[in-house]
């Protein structure tokens, strides 16, 4: 396969090209010569995914079908992108090092491309160059601090700059740890805080945490590791040090589900006295036995109502179970049927 790659002005040298045969996820990486060209040999047939990217060009990409025998030219043209740049401080005017500044999807609020990402220097400043043009989003955020986000970036020109500096103020902090029921640390378990703002981490070997950069209002918990059901804790205090999350041994559920599905989810309702009222604290997807049959592991302690949701069918009703810890609940049946 013969890939070139050509710009505003002609061929582009030092363009990265990355092949990915699709079926297997084989892949492969060239640069471009003087003459914008590069060359993959003794590739397999099929189809491929050929993605082009230079510095300040926005990337570009094309799915090709290899023929034995036979050879492939891709061409590929680059349009020069927008570049955002700007410096990343704290409210007294520090520069941040180490932030990281990345463009957003204005309208899923998600990172746009892998490459539109960049962290500040010792000074605080970034550079991030071919950004599409379209509308965007942009977001900054340092550990301990509270992200920004703003989604008014419109970019209509080919190179055009513009000047995009944050100020972060910092969040607020939850710290503690996590033990099983005797008390002993669990390491590793993953443990979320969430308020305004969301975060997450893992415990070190002593079971501690610390979950940094919340917002001001109250904040809810959760831990969890593999064995142990996930626990909740919720109304904590801002910057309040010492929380202990208790986990208990996770129990189990089993059953099948009627009539026969390949992969559904289970889903996990239970009523929270704390807020008065039913949520949904979990879903499990499922793959089924032949007859349907399946098994959860890692149910938190609790009284729940299950339902089946699968694309094209409903609950007929919920099933009750009460899970205690290290309890395998058996001969559980959920029943659906189609949709009307």
């Amino acid at each position: 396969m013969q890939v070139v790659v050509t710009g505003t002005n002609g061929p582009l040298p030092e363009a990265e090209v990355m092949i990915v045969h699709e079926p297997t996820h084989e892949s492969y990486d060239r640069t471009t010569s003087a003459t914008g060209e590069c060359t993959f040999e003794r590739i397999r047939p099929g189809e491929w995914l050929v993605v082009a990217q230079h510095r300040r060009h926005v990337p570009a990409r094309q799915r090709v079908v290899v023929e034995e025998g036979r050879a492939t030219m891709v061409a590929l043209r680059l349009v020069e992108g927008g570049r955002a740049e700007g410096v990343v401080a704290d409210a007294s005017g520090r520069a941040l090092s180490g932030a990281e500044v990345e463009i957003l999807d204005a309208d899923r609020r998600v990172k746009l491309l892998a490459t539109l990402a960049a962290r500040t220097d010792e000074h605080g400043r970034y550079v991030i160059e071919g950004i599409p043009l379209q509308r965007v989003g942009i977001n900054a955020r340092a550990s301990r601090y509270k992200p920004v986000e703003r989604y008014d970036l419109v970019f209509t020109v080919p190179g055009e700059t513009q000047i995009h500096d944050f100020v972060l103020h910092l969040g607020s902090t939850v710290s503690g740890r996590v033990v099983n029921e005797g008390g002993i640390p669990v390491s590793d378990a993953v443990v979320t805080g969430g308020n305004e703002l969301a975060a997450g981490v893992r415990t070190d070997r002593d079971g501690r945490f610390v979950i940094t950069g919340l917002g001001d209002k109250p904040v809810s918990l959760s831990a969890g590791a593999r064995g142990y059901g996930t626990e909740y804790l919720r109304n904590v205090a801002p910057n309040t040090e010492g929380v202990e999350l208790r986990l208990y041994r996770g129990g189990r559920i089993e059953g099948r589900v009627s009539p026969v599905l390949d992969t559904f989810s289970v889903l996990f309702y239970r009523f929270e006295p704390d807020l008065g009222r039913e949520l949904c604290v979990r879903a499990e997807t499922v793959r089924a036995g032949q007859g349907g049959e399946f098994a959860i592991p890692d149910v938190a302690r609790g009284a729940y109502e299950l339902a089946v949701d699968a694309p094209g069918y409903q609950a007929v009703s919920r099933v009750k179970v009460s899970v205690s810890p290290g309890e395998t609940v058996g001969g559980v049946v959920l029943e659906v049927r189609s949709k009307p």
